[in-house]
């Protein structure tokens, strides 16, 4: 692969810094293709003191995705060369929007469109790559990578006040080094629509990460990590993380602008992955395999484990854990086994244990039957019947709430005080209740003297919430929920 100047001379000019002096600027295509405003377009802009073939492992990374990305077409790859204006440290940040201005003059001249552009920027090269953005209105997407801090003194340009990648892009991500001397902008980083902090990256020398960040963003394509695939920036979906939970020390907070710490060794290996989880709520660590055969095993909290191809061995250790997989759950056989689970599809046969959820592309399986799915299962049965278990949305509220840390009875509380419920049992009056949830666990009608009994326990201090719990723990619920056949295949939810 390399940057080609185009042979169109408009795809080139001369622009001046503030002090008069010259230096050229310069739109490329990579290997030598026509450009061509048709094409989807993913244009790359380097940072301070540097030039397009910076990034070209990130763009051969970008490119190998997107050749493989279903559905997607032919494409194009652009870089803008800006670096003679980028090399001064006393007039780079003056130049940021000329060269955004005239790259997006020509771009617009040339009938381009901003929803079929994707602009990644390294640096500075964010900036002008915002800037960009904002001349023609929006555009697809915008990956920042450590955008840079204001240089003080000489320093021209108000990012904070020019900045918004979520504003000007339909979705946007942001890598920022996480160290404590670093040379980013967290605030202009944190306008993303998400964004990211890297723990590890480089060394000691913050010259030396700044310009690795760019390369942790290339791994985490090639090492296949989910959440960071080019197909998941552009499916406007966010990850599997709560909002703005980290702040850019990768610190939790209760509001902090980041959704999630990436460890980094090596210098730009991406590691675990460590955010709070959008389903359950809890810190969540995300162990990523390879292609080959992997073992990952989790720590005592709350982990997912991505095995990727091959046959791997996924131990949850304790807490609420999850392996997850790419397809979606019809591609895979489950089987319980004496020491968990195994689960064999396209990726290979992985084997589980003291993993309690499955995620799939469509749906999640919870097996932790002893724990948020068995109870979940139980309450469902007696307040709704055995059939609502294949409502997957009363299944994911359920596990939810017990995963929350909320009690049997504060679960039926909320049940029985819930619309659905009460419409079922056609009355909120002692008689109703006793009758509806008797018939739920026995398949009958109480008798007169049956209804009279429940009716004593309600008038000698016990609750609704509390007689659903009863019912839920039945022996005859617990049968007819098939307890039994729900721990060798798990409950289906969303």
């Amino acid at each position: 692969m390399q940057i080609t100047a185009a042979s169109d001379s408009s795809w080139h000019n001369q622009l001046q810094t503030k002090w008069g002096v010259p230096f050229d600027v310069a739109i490329q295509s990579v290997d030598g293709a026509p450009i061509a405003s048709s094409l989807p377009t993913w244009f790359f802009v380097h940072g301070f003191n540097s030039e397009p073939g910076s990034l070209l492992n990130l763009i051969t990374a970008v490119e190998q995705q997107l050749e493989t990305l279903p559905g997607y077409g032919p494409f194009q790859i652009l870089t803008l060369d800006w670096s003679g204006g980028a090399r001064n440290l006393l007039t780079v940040e003056d130049v940021i929007p000329r060269v955004a201005e005239w790259a997006a003059n020509q771009l617009r001249s040339h009938e381009f469109n901003g929803s079929s552009l994707n602009l990644v920027g390294h640096s500075f090269g964010s900036y002008v790559a915002d800037e960009i953005a904002e001349f023609l209105s929006k555009v697809n997407s915008m990956v920042a990578l450590d955008p840079a801090e204001e240089i003080p003194l000489v320093g021209s340009y108000d990012a904070t006040d020019s900045v918004n990648f979520a504003q000007h892009s339909r979705w946007s991500w942001s890598l920022i080094d996480g160290a404590e001397l670093n040379f980013n902008n967290a605030t202009t980083a944190a306008t993303a629509r998400e964004a990211f902090v890297l723990e590890g990256v480089g060394s000691f020398d913050p010259f030396t990460s700044h310009r690795e960040v760019p390369a942790v963003f290339a791994n985490l394509l090639n090492r296949h990590y989910q959440d960071f695939q080019i197909a998941e920036l552009l499916d406007d979906q966010p990850g599997p993380w709560q909002q703005d939970r980290f702040n850019k020390s990768g610190a939790p907070v209760v509001q902090g602008g980041f959704e999630a710490v990436i460890n980094v060794v090596n210098a730009n290996e991406p590691g675990v992955v460590e955010f709070y989880s959008l389903d359950s709520g809890h810190r969540t660590r995300l162990h990523t395999g390879t292609q080959g055969v992997d073992r990952l095993v989790g720590n005592e909290g709350a982990d997912m484990l991505d095995g990727l191809a091959g046959d791997d061995v996924l131990d949850g250790g304790a807490g609420i854990d999850v392996a997850r997989f790419t397809a979606v759950r019809e591609n895979y056989a489950i089987t319980s086994t004496s020491g968990g689970f195994t689960v064999a599809g396209s990726e290979g046969l992985d084997t589980l244990s003291n993993i309690e959820r499955l995620y799939f592309v469509d749906v999640n399986v919870a097996l932790d039957v002893n724990g948020a799915a068995g109870n979940t299962a139980k309450i469902i049965g007696a307040a709704f019947g055995p059939a609502s278990l294949a409502n997957r949305g009363y299944v994911g509220d359920g596990i939810r709430l017990f995963d929350s840390g909320k009690s049997m009875n504060d679960v039926a509380a909320l049940v029985v005080n819930s619309v659905p419920f009460q419409q079922l049992a056609g009355s909120t009056d002692d008689v109703a209740v006793v009758t509806h949830l008797y018939k739920n666990v026995t398949g009958t009608a109480p008798s007169v003297a049956e209804v009279n009994y429940f009716l004593n326990l309600l008038d000698n201090g016990m609750s609704h919430a509390d007689l659903l719990v009863l019912a839920a723990n039945n022996e005859l619920n617990v049968q007819h929920i098939d307890i039994v056949g729900l721990s060798q295949s798990g409950i289906e939810y969303v």
